[in-house]
């Protein structure tokens, strides 16, 4: 038994794993707003100052919470030609590498609706959670968790003929002197 196969779960203990934390941090953007309503005092004024740095947060965090959307389906894109590519060594890296995609995605969505939050809390005002966590729960549903599936696509990929490379040609150069560790 290798390293590997000790430290890796089983793809159905992996994928229930996923879906608990991918679960608990949609539940969590509802934990956000349930705070907010019970912290948020109607009738309470922010300061001019609040008021501007939310203006100016808000456009800072817009423009960041754009660029991980782009990030997040980057990533998952990348991911995806990895697997067909067969660029991972193992079904376990395979396994252990989405895992980890799934963190760094949820991570990143959940980072909007946070922002979102930020602003509510400066701005008493639940719009701009509302305006943040509804694209970040979008994104959370529409990343969930497919060990299975991303495995499946993982053996599928190893059936598709492998590319033929012409043979190197035989010549013999002086540049091959070099290629040794020895100090010339």
């Amino acid at each position: 038994m290798s390293h590997l196969d000790r430290d890796t779960p089983s793809i159905e203990s992996q994928s229930r794993n996923m879906t608990i934390i991918w679960g608990a941090l949609i539940a969590s953007l509802f934990a956000y707003l349930m705070v907010l309503c019970f912290t948020l005092e109607a009738g309470d004024i922010p300061s001019d100052e609040d008021l501007e740095l939310v203006g100016l947060l808000t456009k800072i965090f817009l423009a960041v919470a754009v660029l991980e959307v782009f990030a997040i389906f980057w990533l998952r894109r990348n991911f995806s030609r990895k697997v067909t590519n067969r660029k991972f060594a193992s079904p376990h890296q395979v396994q252990n590498n989405y895992f980890t995609l799934g963190l760094i995605v949820w991570s990143l969505a959940e980072g909007i609706a946070i922002y979102g939050f930020i602003l509510s809390l400066l701005a008493i005002d639940l719009f701009y959670f509302l305006a943040f966590a509804a694209p970040a729960l979008l994104v959370m549903l529409a990343t969930p968790p497919r060990l299975r599936a991303v495995m499946d696509d993982y053996e599928r990929s190893g059936d598709m003929p492998e590319e033929v490379t012409p043979p190197s040609s035989q010549q013999s150069t002086d540049d091959e002197d070099f290629e040794s560790d020895e100090i010339w």
